[in-house]
């Protein structure tokens, strides 16, 4: 109900952020999450903005994001260490993904980055792309 109020019509989140074998039951055979870059990013504007619940809204979700942009793997090892990152990855035997919000100083930014890559290959390119980027 949330996608849709904000739009986001098509995407499905079907199960929890965690890993598939540390799942509740009822959900180890839930189907994968499906959406698209805009919506991710349409989700992480609205949660930095406050449309989601207010400042408390905001705040709950960037605690949820916060451990994955500790990840050293992705867009995270392409930043300068004086950019923090809050994110979720997305893995699976044919793809890699990454929804993240960045801030550095007063630079502030939404990122999405969606590949049919595995993992062992995106990493690098990834690496790469938020270091363009971010510069």
């Amino acid at each position: 109900a949330l996608l849709h109020a904000l739009d986001c019509r098509g995407s499905e989140v079907t199960r929890k952020f965690v890993p598939r074998p540390r799942e509740a039951e009822g959900f180890t055979s839930a189907p994968s999450t499906v959406s698209c870059a805009r919506h991710f990013a349409t989700f992480l504007w609205a949660a930095e903005s406050g449309a989601i619940g207010g400042g408390r809204g905001r705040a709950l979700i960037k605690g949820y994001l916060a451990h994955n942009g500790l990840n050293p793997t992705y867009l995270r090892s392409g930043l300068p260490d004086s950019a923090s990152l809050v994110s979720k990855t997305g893995e699976w035997n044919t793809f890699t993904s990454e929804a993240a919000l960045v801030e550095d100083g007063p630079v502030r930014y939404i990122v999405v980055v969606m590949t049919a890559l595995p993992n062992r290959l995106a990493r690098p390119r990834m690496t790469e792309f938020s270091q363009k980027l971010h510069t």
